[in-house]
């Protein structure tokens, strides 16, 4: 099955993101549609939430429901700053007219799929304080021209509704496809189609939808409510999501070891390790580390590169970014910064990111379950360029607390996309050269062939994590030595 929705975990960041920067919320509320995907989209929240963040209560309304008057009475009296809106259109009435009666003025936070002709509050001014979260993959951003004039032809002057566009982007995609099959083409035939149909050569022949059968790329966009209906506000006020979450928003904590699947313990090591320790040395020449003097701040850094890391791994290995398993999908592995107390050494491996290399950004020793990653190979070939200039220092503690508004000052806000971009991309080049050396712990050879593949030694440097993938081949040899994720079944009662 592909599809142009993300995947909860995705779906949560990027909403969570948008609380922060531009709406400020500190305590939120959740008014969900009580659906297998309204449940799903709710525990990815709560999962995402980072520890400045609380939800202030949550109201599951079934699907073509009001919320009741009792649950939205006590998230108003549990002071919730917004109301989370998630589900289909008419709920978007439900909830304006409950908070009317409530004389609340909460301001509404919208998501995905709920900009719509058939939610009338939009448009009759009844919802018309807070944003809406729209969510576009990259190959549609815009409605082509024949699209628009077919439609202003029947609505003259009006826009193409985002529903619309991304219809008519499935459907061309299916078209695309089809016309390639000279007879009537089998189901697995268009899938596998599908799944290469490529964005061109400026996303390195990135496939339209990625190796979870998701849109490979998914554009959010802000929209602010109106009197009248919504209109798209600037995107470039708000955080480059190619940069990962906000700071501090996933602890390290988060992953953990999962049963019956392949662990893989991932540290900095220490001064007696293969390699010996260097993340502090690492960091102190990328500008990114106090040295003690911010002991604190030094901690989240850290903390900060292993979750950035880990999420990393798992989206690599076709998992959520939040450590959940996608079932059928998602190799069986896991991350944890962990040692595992239950496992003998050989039936888990170990990851040290750490020390130095002439050669190569990482090692892998299949005969001992473990691999190395250099950080100082990645920190002097890769980013000593980009070295935070001047260093990271005591009043840059506010862009982890979530104290800093951003959008106050162009010049700060430029200092914390700095810290967080490199960061990011540091914790990238780990993932990315991790994902390689743990291909040989489970058997990969390297691969020449495709300049996208996680084992190509030749072509693989400088590329994102975003866009790499395992080739064909590499996936039979996963599948065999992790496989794929199933749920545990549930054992019949006698």
């Amino acid at each position: 099955m592909l599809s142009l929705a993300a995947w909860p975990a995705d779906h949560a960041t990027a909403v969570i993101d948008f609380l922060e920067v531009p709406c400020q919320s500190k305590q939120p509320a959740l008014v969900v549609e009580d659906t297998p995907r309204g449940r799903a989209f709710e525990a990815a929240i709560v999962r995402s939430l980072p520890v400045r963040m609380q939800i202030a209560g949550t109201l599951f309304v079934k699907p073509h429901a009001a919320p009741a008057k009792d649950a939205l009475a006590a998230a108003q009296a549990a002071k919730a700053d917004r109301l989370i809106v998630f589900g289909e259109p008419d709920l978007v009435d439900g909830v304006a007219d409950g908070i009317a009666a409530l004389a609340w003025k909460v301001p509404l936070f919208l998501d995905d799929g709920l900009v719509s002709a058939a939610a009338t509050a939009l448009h009759d001014g009844r919802a018309s304080d807070g944003f809406a979260l729209v969510a576009l993959p990259r190959f549609c951003m815009k409605a082509p021209d024949a699209l628009t004039a077919a439609w202003q032809a029947k609505h003259p002057g009006a826009d193409v509704p985002l529903r619309t566009l991304k219809a008519y982007a499935m459907a061309k995609a299916f078209a695309d496809v089809v016309v390639q099959f000279p007879k009537h083409a089998k189901r697995n035939e268009l899938n596998e189609a599908l799944r290469l149909l490529p964005y061109g050569d400026e996303e390195s022949g990135r496939p339209l939808f990625d190796m979870t059968g998701r849109s490979a790329r998914t554009l959010w966009l802000p929209r602010k409510l109106g009197a009248t209906g919504t209109e798209a506000d600037v995107a470039s006020y708000y955080l480059d999501p190619d940069f990962g979450p906000l700071l501090r928003a996933r602890p390290p904590s988060l992953y953990k070891a999962e049963p019956g699947s392949r662990v893989v313990w991932l540290t900095f090591g220490d001064a007696k390790s293969k390699a010996p320790r260097s993340i502090e040395d690492d960091l102190v020449k990328l500008g990114l580390i106090t040295k003690g003097y911010e002991a604190q701040m030094d901690e989240w850094i850290l903390d900060e590169l292993l979750a950035r890391a880990m999420a990393k791994l798992n989206r690599l290995f076709l998992k959520n970014e939040d450590g959940t398993f996608i079932p059928g999908v998602s190799f069986n592995i896991s991350f944890t910064t962990e040692k595992p107390k239950d496992l003998k050494p050989g039936e888990y491996f170990t990851a040290v990111i750490a020390g130095n290399d002439p050669e190569t950004g990482g090692r892998a020793w299949p005969g001992e379950g473990r691999c190395e990653i250099y950080s100082t190979f990645m920190q002097r070939t890769i980013f000593q360029k980009d070295a935070l200039a001047p260093p990271l220092k005591s009043e840059d503690r506010r862009y982890f607390t979530g104290a800093y508004l951003w959008g106050s000052d162009s010049t700060e806000n430029l200092r914390s996309k700095t810290i967080r971009s490199l960061l990011d991309g540091y914790a990238g080049s780990f993932a990315l050269t991790g994902a390689h050396e743990i291909g040989h712990l489970c058997g990969l050879g390297h691969d020449t062939d495709d300049p996208r593949s996680l084992m190509n030694v030749v072509e693989g440097a400088g590329l994102r994590e975003t866009s790499a993938c395992w080739i064909p081949a590499h996936v039979k040899t996963l599948e065999k030595f992790l496989g794929r994720y199933e749920p545990p079944k549930e054992k019949r009662r006698p």
